[in-house]
């Protein structure tokens, strides 16, 4: 199963419409922010947001992701890269980094 959310409406349509294109149907979007994802334990989470908000909320996701867990994080400006990977708490692993022009997205392993 597979929860995403957005704060904003207008990203969960698109995400929905994604959804059925490539018809994924076990996937449940909500709109709000990280205080409605539901608790547990998460094999990957994926966060395309800012650095500003990620930093607020890395250690509700370190919480959530499993030993072994996959975090992907993108959205993030190159000079963010290093500050963001200072902010993230002990025992993640390097994994890859894609880069596109001033833009990077980091995986990382708990």
């Amino acid at each position: 199963n597979v929860f995403g959310f957005d704060i904003e409406t207008e990203a969960i349509e698109n995400a929905r419409h994604n959804s059925e294109i490539n018809k994924c149907s076990k996937i449940r979007f909500e709109l709000g922010d990280i205080g409605i994802v539901p608790s547990g334990d998460y094999d990957v989470i994926l966060a395309n947001i800012n650095r500003s908000v990620l930093v607020e909320i890395v250690s509700d996701l370190h919480r959530q992701l499993i030993s072994g867990g996959l975090m992907v994080l993108s959205g993030l400006l190159w000079e963010e890269k290093e500050p963001i990977l200072r902010a993230l708490p002990r025992g993640y692993s390097f994994m890859e980094e894609q880069r596109l022009e001033e833009w990077v997205s980091l995986v990382l392993k708990k």
